[in-house]
């Protein structure tokens, strides 16, 4: 019974992971709906860790570990992005040339 419900919740996760690469696809415009599709995958992921350390009954702290390392990836994230809309004036990415800084 067990195992059963552990394969859907993969299937579940595999799915949720699978719409956000594909929301990620047909956002990839503006910049925070591209970080807010990066962090949902980062949760994806950590959901993922921290249901199979459960099942297997060991230690979480390296899923707490990544959940730090995933909040201060966002915070970097975020610190970029308001720079870079204080700098160009806007979030959209095709305002963005690699030589234009």
């Amino acid at each position: 019974m067990f195992s059963k419900t552990f394969t859907s919740m993969n299937m579940v996760f595999f799915l949720m992971m699978m719409m956000t690469v594909m929301s990620m696809f047909f956002m990839r415009k503006q910049l925070l709906l591209l970080l807010i599709t990066l962090e949902l995958m980062n949760l994806m992921v950590f959901m993922m860790l921290l249901l199979k350390m459960v099942s297997q009954i060991q230690p979480i702290s390296i899923a707490f570990y990544m959940l730090i390392m995933s909040a201060c990836e966002a915070s970097m994230a975020l610190s970029l992005m308001i720079s870079l809309t204080r700098i160009k004036g806007s979030d959209m990415l095709s305002l963005i040339s690699k030589f234009q800084f």
